[in-house]
């Protein structure tokens, strides 16, 4: 599935790999489409998943969306290089499979960015969760 692209590109394009991800590939799609600030691109490489990871993507109707598979697995970088390829954005945003980013995700970003455009790179804080959502506490995790 490819969406159809709309006419202006996104500010933001948003790359995800995803390899038989399906425990959390739904929550970190989500994660994203609920995003406070929406001029993105969310695309998707499934990277040769034999699970569900697909069929979880082509569920939503969503035009942000755009699903490509490569022609054979590639390593993480690869397949992130293959997004980057297809990227429409001025600004590219990372997400795993597993990840789940806060709302104003974005929005802080892109404002930080238009702010200090001297800035290449930008990271952000984390906060670990185990497969329940609950808060890793600090030391018990590496």
């Amino acid at each position: 599935m490819t969406a159809t692209s709309p006419a202006k590109n996104p500010e933001v394009s948003v790359i995800l790999s995803v390899r038989n991800g399906e425990a959390y590939l739904r929550e970190a799609v989500e994660s994203i489409l609920n995003q406070s600030y929406t001029d993105f691109e969310l695309i998707i490489v499934d990277n040769h998943s034999t699970d569900s990871s697909a069929e979880i993507v082509k569920s939503y109707d969503d035009a942000r969306i755009i699903l490509t598979r490569p022609n054979e697995p590639l390593h993480l970088a690869q397949a992130l290089n293959h997004a980057a390829f297809i990227a429409r954005g001025e600004l590219v945003a990372r997400m795993d499979a597993d990840d789940v980013s806060h709302p104003e995700r974005f929005e802080k970003q892109v404002e930080y960015m238009r702010q200090h455009p001297e800035v290449g790179v930008l990271g952000t804080q984390i906060r670990p969760i185990d497969e329940d959502g609950e808060l890793i506490t600090k030391g018990s995790y590496h």
